[in-house]
């Protein structure tokens, strides 16, 4: 609740009347700890070391995405929601500039 209350009073223009805020937590996945220690059942075919590194390179791509979702919010905080963007958005056409200028995608009377 907290949190939501800062990012509120962040992004809200103070001089607009406000009706309704909806808010939407999709597709969350909880961050995987290394508390518990995985069980698995051994067998003669499976080669472990082969499994072992395959899950330390799985790792290493798992931190490496988040510390880039983590710079990209940083960069969006700090410079606004226009400040990454696909080149798709710069063709005719492309419409994320300017919905990111308005408000629940609607002009809010601009």
């Amino acid at each position: 609740m907290k949190t939501m209350l800062e990012l509120y009073d962040r992004v809200v223009d103070p001089r607009l009347l406000i009706r309704r805020v909806g808010i939407a937590a999709v597709a969350l996945e909880e961050e995987k700890g290394e508390t518990e220690p995985e069980i698995q059942q051994m067998d003669l075919f499976t080669d472990y070391e082969a499994l072992e590194k395959q899950r330390t390179e799985e790792k290493k791509a798992d931190e490496r995405e988040r510390r880039l979702q983590q710079a990209t919010l940083a960069l969006k905080d700090k410079y606004g929601k226009n400040a990454l963007l696909k080149g798709m958005n710069f063709l005719e056409g492309g419409t994320t500039i300017e919905r990111n200028a308005q408000i629940g995608g609607h002009r809010s009377g601009e």
